[in-house]
């Protein structure tokens, strides 16, 4: 059995994954919030500092249809424990859009 720290590793990883397959949807929204939490900021390209705090903010942010990203892909990610309730995720992202009328 994995002892607690790779679990709290591999839930967080689980978590990271989760919320950027959600950013790749048209209405990541619900996710987002659920996933995140209160105090998270989120930073896209060309967009300004996005909070939970400010609700009308955040709605109008990633409103549908949002899809910013059709795919992505984590490397060099490093989950570090600061303990038993808390852990951080670092790692680069890679995500792209395709252009309209692309094909996969």
């Amino acid at each position: 059995m994995p002892g607690i720290h790779d679990r709290i590793r591999e839930d967080l990883y689980n978590k990271e994954r989760a919320l950027w397959t959600a950013l790749t949807s048209a209405d990541p929204a619900p996710a987002v919030r659920k996933l995140c939490n209160e105090d998270a900021n989120l930073m896209f390209p060309k967009m300004g500092i996005i909070t939970l705090e400010d609700d009308e903010q955040f709605r109008d942010a990633l409103k549908p249809p949002f899809h910013r990203f059709d795919g992505y892909q984590l490397d060099e990610v490093r989950t570090i424990i600061i303990d038993l309730m808390a852990g951080v995720v670092t790692c680069k992202i890679h995500a792209d859009k395709v252009p309209p009328g692309s094909q996969y």
